[in-house]
């Protein structure tokens, strides 16, 4: 009688046990499909959101595109405008310096102190020396910098007195990079002719010495002080642009003879002051990689680290010498549009 109760007893658990698992496996399998499903609903919201947006993207792209036709425009009939009142010569009578991508079929002039090392990163990548110009000649590690221009000068280098017939019969896209012309002027003046970062005497001494000696006041010829001061400098550059020498250093020369735009119709002409828009757009118009944009780490906006309104070295000037500035640079200033 016991044991049958016991037996009994035991089955009945049994039973239960096997109808609590079936209640849970049951359950747990509600709840796998609902996570399933919620998951394809959210795919398929993302899916949805991405379709919708790729029109909203791609008109965006568009409007961008045209926006910046219309500044490329713009900025050619400012220096055709310029050339034609300068009564500057718009035939090729001049050498110039370009690099050159085949695979892009783009023709580069390089102007100093407009951004022009990381320019020729972009174009070592777009010579497929790689694929982002973050790792092409890391600026940050000593040494990479003289090689970088090293690569450039031996394998991508060009000069001919305008554009060479390649170029022309190609249809290569061909581009400038400039900069406000006092900022460039200033630029050039503190990484050529003043102490450099760790305290070692400038890059051009013998031109640090010649401008102090010749331009500066009795005192300052024997001041333990070998670099000239930014005022020496900008008497230097008005003497260079009066006795007819100007073109003795492209690091401070006038763009109008580096590349002679006059003679040599660019057809992006960029700016440090809208470089990210300007470059963004060359590389979209080439059909080349995004990651060929400036490195890191450069200012997107354009703005670098020598600033005219507050650096002391310009604000020392007097309208005397800011009006002699102007005049060697004036060109610069009217083929490009900036303002004083």
């Amino acid at each position: 009688m016991v044991m049958a109760a016991f037996r009994k007893g035991r089955f009945c658990l049994l039973v239960s046990l096997v109808i609590t698992a079936a209640v849970l496996h049951y359950r747990l399998s509600i709840v796998q499909h609902a996570k399933i499903a919620n998951t394809k609903d959210q795919n398929n919201v993302v899916d949805l959101s991405s379709q919708l947006n790729a029109p909203v993207e791609m008109e965006m792209e568009l409007d961008f595109m045209e926006r910046m036709k219309e500044r490329m425009a713009s900025r050619r009939r400012g220096v055709k405008d310029a050339c034609r009142k300068l009564g500057l010569p718009t035939e090729p009578l001049d050498r110039i310096e370009l690099i050159t991508s085949k695979k892009y079929r783009l023709a580069y002039c390089p102007v100093p102190k407009t951004g022009c090392s990381n320019m020729k990163r972009v174009m070592l990548g777009l010579n497929g020396y790689g694929n982002d110009t973050e790792q092409i000649f890391p600026k940050n590690v000593i040494g990479q910098t003289n090689l970088l221009h090293k690569a450039i000068s031996q394998n991508l280098t060009m000069r001919s007195t305008g554009f060479p017939p390649f170029v022309v019969e190609q249809q290569y896209t061909t581009f400038i990079v400039v900069r406000h012309p006092f900022e460039r002027a200033l630029s050039a003046y503190k990484n050529k002719l003043t102490k450099q970062w760790n305290g070692e005497p400038p890059q051009f001494m013998k031109k640090a010495d010649y401008i102090r000696l010749r331009f500066g006041s009795p005192e300052r010829k024997n001041a333990t002080e070998k670099s000239p001061t930014f005022e020496e400098f900008v008497e230097y550059l008005y003497d260079a642009n009066n006795t007819n020498i100007n073109g003795e250093d492209s690091h401070w020369n006038s763009v109008n003879v580096i590349c002679f735009p006059c003679q040599n119709q660019y057809d992006v002409i960029a700016k440090i002051e809208t470089i990210e828009e300007d470059l963004r757009y060359l590389l979209k118009l080439l059909g080349a990689p995004d990651s060929l944009g400036m490195p890191k780490g450069y200012s997107k906006s354009g703005k670098s680290g020598t600033d005219i309104q507050v650096d002391p070295n310009f604000k020392r000037l007097n309208q005397e010498q800011i009006k002699m500035l102007y005049q060697v640079y004036q060109n610069d200033f009217k083929m490009f549009q900036y303002e004083t």
